[in-house]
């Protein structure tokens, strides 16, 4: 029998959380080891955007840690923001089986992952998810604008670089 890779299941375009619920999708990019930025996302049932962000990271951080460090970024907005019943979503399947994992993990990376995995206490509800990358344009856009426009957070804003993926989204939740 063939097993399946992992991640060829993952939806290919955004789907909205259910109603009354948020969802948080995140992506990170890295440029030739050296310079980095997250992006992170929080979109209601309706896809309408709640708070956008983004976040230089230190040159030294693999695509692993940036991509936990985005995680980490849209858990603090969420709690902030009391978004309290989420889905979190990204493009790296390696991160989401980590964080669904009970395995302790060590050194900065296991540091980062556990800070992730403390601030989920303050949430009703939540849910990991992976999605291929073309259902993650909007944190993707984000990710790459923390390149230019760092640390910057938007609430209840939908920013002219992410507006067009947005809509598209939501276009595709209508069809």
């Amino acid at each position: 029998m063939q097993k399946t890779p992992p991640g060829s299941l993952s939806p290919s375009t955004w789907i909205a959380p259910p109603p009354g619920q948020y969802k948080i999708n995140v992506d990170a990019a890295v440029i030739n080891g050296k310079t980095g930025g997250v992006g992170v996302v929080i979109r209601d049932w309706e896809g309408v955007v709640m708070a956008a962000a983004t976040l230089e990271t230190h040159y030294l951080l693999s695509v692993m840690k940036a991509e936990a460090m985005a995680i980490f970024m849209g858990l603090n907005i969420a709690a902030h923001g009391c978004f309290f019943d989420l889905e979190i979503e990204g493009d790296n399947i390696g991160i989401v089986e980590v964080l669904v994992s009970t395995h302790n993990l060590t050194g900065p990376f296991g540091t980062i992952i556990a800070n992730c995995k403390a601030l989920l206490n303050r949430f009703r509800l939540y849910k990991f998810l992976h999605v291929k990358r073309k259902g993650n344009l909007v944190a993707h856009s984000l990710a790459n604008l923390a390149l230019t426009r760092p640390n910057l957070i938007w609430l209840e804003e939908t920013l002219l670089e992410i507006c067009n993926q947005v809509h598209l989204d939501i276009l595709d939740l209508v069809v």
